[in-house]
């Protein structure tokens, strides 16, 4: 027998008998109820994490409805240009089908002004002054000083300008050409009349002005062009306030000899497609984790850990109604999934017909596009309102059942702690009493001896 601190082991030297399997066994009757109320909590934390996941491929389906909603905006027609190196387009939303016809007279240019003094370097001394001057930069109405002191070198005029904050960029340019190849060259940031820029030397000291010889080598200008035969001007060459949904890169006015192009936006349908098509995986990816919970073998039993759970049910019935159910109000000549070629399958599953979509889209796309994103009645409304309504974090039926399991859990954590205590207290009382036994057994046998009998034990 040894004994080391509070635990007692012994291997029922005296009495030959198995003390510590005994204890084992009596312990593991003792510790069903614990097991089982491990196997409970085991199945609570699968039906956890199966609310859990329903709650993220819910979020996945209610994210593809924010498309629908939108089909008819800017994946509903596809811009195309009869000439990139003229110009291409963009649609941006709200886009309609058409055909433009474009003339582009001259694009849209950047103020410039060049030196026309060049210079021997960089960091030469091109004026001395006195001690701190300045000029003006003057855009529309707004003035930007640029501040110089002392003798400076045309790569402190450069960071002057550009430090000065007017939207004009200053950079040296070499020319390569001859002793005095360096040049200052200012550029207006953007293209356009309200960027046009002009220089005041008349605070700065005098010759200032003639040693940077600054001159115009580019008027600002802004974009020419006729839309269908409608002249128009843009301050840009990406000209997104003309064709409304529409974006247009002007990009070439022939060295301005003019220049045509036409953009055609047509219907996208693999485009609006991919969009139905996105929505139609997200909702079969809910209705196949629904279904699983619901499958039996062949002899009838299942290993889901919410059989028959009323909540899925539920579940299931609220988005298959919205998405499913006839759309009232509605004008056109569709007014469900089915009738655009979206079906439901006896598994519950959708599907989408290319033909049915394709067909129904070039009959009537305004109609398709309503079965969508009609407001509160539309399917995309419906089923967001439905999703919203299940994962309210705070009494959406998700977040119900999660909290219900979660406060089981703790229930039974309880309970296993409190099994726990009396299992211990139970051990320590069976080892406590074998080693009494064990104890008493040894002074039998040592009293036998000393009398000369053998009591057998341990023989």
């Amino acid at each position: 027998m040894q004994v080391n601190g509070a635990n007692i082991t012994f291997g029922g030297l005296a009495s030959g008998i198995d003390t510590r399997a005994i204890i084992d066994a009596l312990l593991d009757v003792r510790s069903i109820p614990l097991l089982r109320l491990e196997q409970k909590k085991q199945v609570l934390q699968q039906q956890n994490n199966f609310f859990g996941n329903l709650d993220t491929k819910l979020d996945a389906l209610k994210e593809t409805l924010t498309a629908l909603k939108d089909l008819g905006g800017v994946a509903s027609v596809a811009p195309t240009s009869s000439d990139e190196d003229v110009a291409t387009a963009t649609a941006t939303g709200g886009a309609v089908a058409g055909t433009y016809d474009i003339h582009i007279n001259s694009l849209a240019e950047r103020e410039t002004f060049t030196s026309q003094n060049g210079f021997a370097t960089r960091d030469q001394t091109i004026f001395s002054g006195p001690a701190t001057y300045s000029f003006d930069i003057n855009v529309g109405a707004n003035t930007y000083t640029v501040d110089l002191a002392g003798d400076v070198t045309l790569e402190d005029v450069r960071d002057a300008i550009n430090a000065s904050g007017a939207p004009v960029t200053a950079a040296i340019i070499d020319t390569n050409i001859g002793a005095n190849p360096y040049e200052l060259v200012l550029t207006a940031e953007s293209t356009g009349t309200d960027n046009a820029f002009t220089l005041d030397f008349s605070a700065s000291p005098a010759g200032l002005d003639t040693t940077l010889a600054l001159s115009q080598t580019q008027a600002a200008a802004n974009a020419s062009f006729t839309v269908n035969g409608l002249a128009a001007e843009s301050q840009s060459n990406s000209v997104s306030d003309v064709i409304d949904g529409l974006t247009i890169e002007l990009l070439s006015d022939n060295n301005g000899l003019g220049a045509d192009v036409t953009i055609d936006l047509s219907t996208d349908a693999t485009q609006m497609k991919d969009k139905v098509q996105e929505f139609i995986d997200a909702y079969n990816e809910v209705v196949d984790l629904l279904d699983k919970q619901n499958q039996v073998d062949e002899e009838g039993k299942t290993t889901a850990v919410l059989f028959g759970d009323s909540s899925l049910r539920f579940v299931g019935s609220q988005i298959r109604d919205a998405a499913t159910a006839q759309i009232t109000g509605l004008t056109g000549m569709f007014t469900s999934l089915a009738s655009i070629g979206v079906t439901v399958g006896t598994d519950g599953r959708l599907s989408l017909d290319d033909e049915d979509f394709e067909s129904a889209l070039e009959t009537d796309t305004d109609a398709l596009v309503a079965v969508f994103s009609t407001a509160t009645n539309g399917v995309a409304d419906r089923l967001d309102s439905v999703i919203t309504t299940l994962t309210d974090p705070a009494d959406g039926l998700l977040t119900t059942r999660r909290d219900g399991i979660e406060t089981r859990t703790k229930n039974i954590d309880n309970r296993m702690e409190a099994l726990s205590r009396r299992l211990d207290a139970y051990e320590e009382r069976l080892v406590a009493k074998f080693a009494a036994f064990e104890s008493l057994m040894s002074q039998f046998q040592a009293q036998g001896a000393s009398l000369g009998f053998g009591f057998g034990f341990g023989q």
